[in-house]
């Protein structure tokens, strides 16, 4: 029989988790523990925060070896706009109706400090998935929160908590390229998830993820795809929230074209993708074109170890250079250190090892 979750009070999990180090070096989070999830921190006045969650399109699709993967919340418009007009939508008449015309509200979506999971949960909307999301029936593990701040003690609608239904599945543990997920618990280390590194991260990403990453070239999804119960989702996708065409399966060497900042910006206009940066997406596809063994490929990866402005795209060539047989004897010279660190370690054929278990979870 399902039980209903216990999780830990949320400000106490997020302290456990910065000193465990799950959170990578994002230790900003830390110093908002203290006033975290206040409303009146988020809405001069703010009394309530109301959460929603908003499905996704997330199935499972044949990747050919010159495609990129862009996790597929991130194939249409940038939520984090989509998503505070739709809260408007959704509250914002019905709650003036009810407490009166001069209420006051504020939408916000994940990046702003509230503790969004647990006030999800809190209020009937889902339950703490194993992959480390929100979990409901109708929306399945694609789901995107979103809360809404009023300046009114006002009544969240009246839902019963979810029991926890992931059970015994295993699904998102297993299929993970990293290992990021814990199997006996409901933590996903950043330190080995390719969604951190390929959005977090602007340096140059540890050799043992490239390995695993293949042709993720925004975020990493799979732990989502692969819940058994996004197939008895039916709740409605927002329209801005579809995939746009050109983002589903996009040719990575056509990408390469948008190596430009202003190129980037005009393609990526209005998306999620947006976020990494001509130079960080760049340095993704160079590591998905490890994956493409074409005369293409090669060219294009030759040409960025070489001739690259930014030093952590021309490192993280040296590196898919090495994995397609080309020579990198060359780069020992670059003028950057990482450079020809790179180079050294793989020419000495230095083992790339992931963290050990016990300093995982």
């Amino acid at each position: 029989m399902s039980r209903i979750q216990q999780p830990p009070e949320p400000r106490r999990a997020l302290a456990r988790a910065l000193a465990r180090g799950d959170l990578a070096d994002q230790h900003y989070l830390g110093r908002s523990i203290a006033w975290r999830g206040d409303p009146a921190r988020l809405l001069k006045g703010g009394t309530t925060i109301l959460g929603r969650l908003f499905r996704y399109r997330c199935e499972a699709e044949r990747v050919e070896p010159d495609e990129g993967i862009i996790a597929r919340y991130a194939r249409g418009e940038d939520y984090h706009q989509v998503l505070k007009p739709a809260m408007i939508a959704a509250f914002a008449g019905k709650l003036r109706a009810r407490y009166g015309a001069e209420l006051r509200l504020r939408p916000v979506t994940d990046s702003a400090p509230v503790l969004e999971r647990h006030l999800a949960w809190e209020q009937g909307l889902g339950w703490f998935g194993r992959q480390g999301s929100i979990i409901h029936p109708s929306c399945g593990a694609a789901g995107l929160l979103a809360e809404v701040v009023v300046d009114r003690p006002v009544e969240a609608p009246a839902l019963p908590l979810h029991p926890d239904q992931c059970g015994s599945c295993r699904a998102c543990v297993i299929v993970c390229p990293t290992e990021a997920i814990a199997a006996d618990g409901y933590r996903v280390d950043a330190r080995r998830c390719i969604s951190y590194w390929t959005i977090e991260q602007n340096g140059v990403i540890p050799r043992w993820v490239m390995e695993r990453m293949g042709q993720r070239i925004f975020g990493c999804d799979d732990c989502t795809v692969v819940c058994p119960w996004n197939a008895k989702a039916d709740a409605p996708i927002l329209a801005a929230l579809e995939a746009r065409p050109e983002n589903r399966a996009p040719k990575l060497l056509e990408l390469l074209n948008y190596r430009d900042e202003d190129a980037f910006k005009a393609r990526f206009a209005g998306s999620p993708v947006l976020r990494i940066g001509a130079a960080g997406f760049a340095r993704n596809i160079v590591i998905g074109l490890a994956s493409c063994a074409t005369a293409g490929s090669r060219k294009a990866v030759a040409e960025r170890m070489a001739a690259d402005r930014d030093a952590v795209v021309r490192c993280t060539a040296v590196w898919a250079a090495f994995r397609l047989g080309l020579p990198i004897e060359a780069a020992r010279s670059d003028p950057d250190k990482r450079v020809r660190q790179m180079a050294q370690q793989l020419l000495d054929q230095e083992p790339a090892l992931p963290p050990s278990a016990a300093s995982r979870f």
